[in-house]
């Protein structure tokens, strides 16, 4: 993608150099275009084509003054303004490509770091969910009743076996309420069981928050 630039930037200089030449030679007022050729090489944002534009330019330049800048009374001087000109804009053209280019590199880095990021957390979900998916499935095939519950005794999952024997059809009925007041009348061994669990749970809270 460099070559057309690089095309344009010839082309440009060649007729900056004959506009020069028909209109003075090194004195003409068309040798400061070449500034605007340095300047326009900033908007590709590349620090070698900048380089490139600026020594094009110089050496443009260089070749005007040596066909008709000796004649010149301030021919020296005016070269050296010129070329110290160029060398400016040239190092500002430069910089500009250089900060704008790196500045995308580093946006484009970031960018695919957080694609990378957001496919290790979706692999993540999706391996947890099939593993959740997997525990489910050994539950409900479970011919026991199996139930979890948090430190106050309320249900928080229940496999198929331990909603028909509640008296439950789904799942989603049976999630927090209390285990011990569903099971006490018709499974009073099971109910202590459970109270028994909940007291063990706030056991181990009331310990934990005191250490």
């Amino acid at each position: 993608c460099t070559n057309r630039p690089a095309l344009v930037v010839l082309v440009d200089a060649a007729g900056y150099m004959l506009l020069a030449a028909l209109t003075g030679g090194f004195s003409s007022h068309f040798v400061y275009l070449y500034f605007l050729l340095v300047l326009y090489s900033s908007t590709w944002f590349n620090r070698r084509l900048s380089w490139w534009v600026g020594g094009v330019s110089a050496a443009c330049v260089l070749l005007l003054y040596g066909v008709t800048g000796p004649a010149l009374e301030d021919g020296g001087v005016r070269l050296t303004v010129v070329l110290l000109a160029l060398l400016g804009l040239t190092l500002g053209a430069a910089g500009i490509g250089s900060l704008v280019s790196e500045t995308r590199e580093r946006m484009v880095r970031a960018a695919m770091d957080l694609i990378l990021a957001n496919k290790r957390v979706n692999d993540q979900q999706a391996e947890l969910l099939d593993s959740e998916e997997r525990i489910r499935l050994v539950l409900d095939t479970a011919a026991e009743g199996i139930v979890g519950m948090d430190a106050e005794g309320n249900c928080t999952f229940a496999n198929r076996s331990a909603i028909q024997m509640l008296g439950y059809r789904e799942e989603s009925d049976l999630i927090g309420e209390n285990l011990h007041a569903l099971a006490h009348h018709a499974y009073p061994v099971l109910a202590e069981r459970f109270l028994d669990a909940v007291r063990e749970g706030l056991r181990r809270r009331d310990a934990k928050d005191a250490a």
